[in-house]
């Protein structure tokens, strides 16, 4: 970024990354949005009608800890958004006494006004035109406890009013960083990766009150025959519950089918239809598309449904009665993948049952879809059945040579599989007796949405052994240093994942 930039071309730049015009802040919406909405459990007032100190305390605690733990760079755009153009000097001051290294300052002028919603009551409606006077800082560092502070306070009988008005910008990332007085905080970004450590390190305190707007609960999971088990049958049965808003929607329907229809959702918008409702009665067959990475599921008019649509970075639910509610892209998504875990889970506990062309057939509905819920294309780079329902006689790490080698015996012959350049490996489910369904490469892209969860905190503790810090960086060194992954799926026992450079088979 040249430094002769001015701070409004600088931050127009930032928001057309996010999207969106020029624009008060505390407006922004996006898809990429942590609402965290518990600073403290306490509340902020004593019996006596005094300040809770332990309360500011707590919030300016947690506030200062999230902060610090993203980690922003020394190039900062700071944002104060006079909101109501009531010029006040001694916010300015206050302000600007928090910033160390000021290069540079500007201000402008631009107009706003609250959005009015459809169901909103005249009451509720202003129509009113604000001019929000923007003041804008480049600064190298800031003084958080002292402005933090502040902040936190304005809201419940601070000396200052610095609601929804402070903004701190990453230059270098695009990251926003917004508290809002003492209720709680949003972070924006430009990629999902970016919030990924932070939603993980402060997940208790992420969407605490809006998960209340929308909800996904399994009640309870069964086959077509109303068994616990049954390995002949691909559509799992269920009696589930969403909630959106107050209205609860349960239905006993084909969670399979609603699961796959979810996943869609997160990419693209859902209109009330027939024959497609999001929790179906029934899905009759499958139709997968040409490349395998995609399937429609067939099924019967039968069912309750709802509209999903993208607007702004948020995602807008509308029941049939018209209740309409919306919700964080992320909090969404996360309530979507935790129905895709639950049943993937109960799926893999009868995939050793289930033939192979049985077992494609289901994943032609997952394949193309990560953990994290993205389109990943072509995901499957090469299989390898030549050891297919090979029982695993032994496998040995050489970690000074990098090998890591797995001894398996067939119908009619052993087969040595071979793994050479090892960086790192994860196995689990290992028993005396393990059989081998398949071993695939995939593509560097899906083994990182599938894992992100679980390396996001592994690589906390150095694994794998490399120099990277976050998911992002782990996948830029993948890349460069050529290695390939490669999954080891099992019809009975040890299953997992290999990261090396070559793999053979002798």
């Amino acid at each position: 970024m040249k430094t002769q930039e001015r701070l409004n071309d600088i931050l127009k730049n930032i928001l057309e990354q996010y999207g969106v015009e020029d624009k008060t802040l505390n407006r922004l919406t996006h898809k990429y949005m942590l609402h965290i909405d518990e600073l403290s459990e306490k509340y902020q007032y004593l019996e006596d009608g005094s300040l809770n100190e332990t309360c500011i305390e707590e919030c300016l605690q947690k506030a200062t800890e999230i902060y610090r733990f993203i980690n922003f760079s020394d190039n900062l755009l700071v944002i104060y958004d006079n909101l109501f153009g009531q010029e006040n000097e001694r916010e300015k001051e206050f302000l600007e006494s928090t910033l160390t290294h000021i290069s540079k300052y500007d201000t402008y002028k631009l107009k706003w006004q609250y959005l009015i919603y459809k169901n909103d009551l005249p009451i509720h409606q202003d129509n009113e035109i604000y001019t929000c006077i923007r003041h804008l800082y480049r600064v190298k560092e800031i003084n958080i406890q002292k402005l933090f502070r502040e902040i936190i306070l304005s809201d419940i009988g601070g000396e200052m009013d610095f609601c929804s008005s402070i903004f701190i910008i990453d230059i270098n990332s695009g990251c926003i960083f917004h508290l809002y007085d003492d209720r709680g905080i949003y972070i924006l970004a430009l990629k999902e990766e970016y919030l990924t450590d932070v939603w993980g390190e402060f997940h208790d305190s992420v969407f605490t009150l809006d998960y209340q707007n929308f909800k996904i609960k399994v009640n309870t999971l069964y086959w077509i025959d109303e068994t616990k088990d049954d390995p002949n049958d691909l559509c799992l049965h269920g009696d589930i519950t969403v909630t959106i808003g107050g209205e609860e929607l349960s239905s006993s329907c084909t969670v399979s089918a609603a699961a796959l229809r979810m996943l869609k959702t997160l990419w693209e918008d859902h209109l009330l239809t027939k024959g497609g409702q999001i929790l179906p009665c029934c899905g009759n067959f499958m139709i997968p598309n040409e490349t395998l990475d995609e399937v429609e599921i067939i099924g019967c008019d039968t069912g309750i449904d709802w509209t999903i649509l993208h607007e702004d970075g948020m995602i807008k639910l509308i029941t049939e009665k018209e209740n309409t509610v919306f919700v964080y892209y992320l909090q969404y998504k996360e309530e979507v993948l935790r129905l895709k875990t639950i049943i993937k889970y109960l799926y893999r506990k009868t995939f050793q049952k289930m033939s192979l062309k049985e077992m494609d057939i289901w994943h032609f509905g997952m394949n193309g879809i990560g953990e994290g819920g993205e389109k990943v294309k072509n995901n499957v780079i090469k299989e390898y059945r030549l050891v297919h329902d090979n029982r695993i006689i032994s496998y040995m790490i050489d970690f000074e040579r990098q090998i890591l080698q797995i001894n398996t015996k067939g119908y009619d012959e052993e087969v040595i599989i071979r793994f050479q350049g090892l960086l790192a490996h994860a196995f689990e489910n290992v028993l005396l007796n393990n059989i081998i369904l398949e071993i695939s490469q995939v593509t560097i892209e899906c083994f990182l949405l599938e894992e992100a969860n679980k390396l996001s905190e592994a690589l906390k503790y150095g694994f794998p052994a490399i120099e990277v810090s976050n998911v992002k960086e782990l996948e830029d060194y993948l890349k460069e240093k050529e290695y390939r992954v490669f999954y080891l799926a099992a019809s009975l026992g040890m299953c997992g994942y290999i990261i090396a450079k070559e793999i053979i088979l002798l």
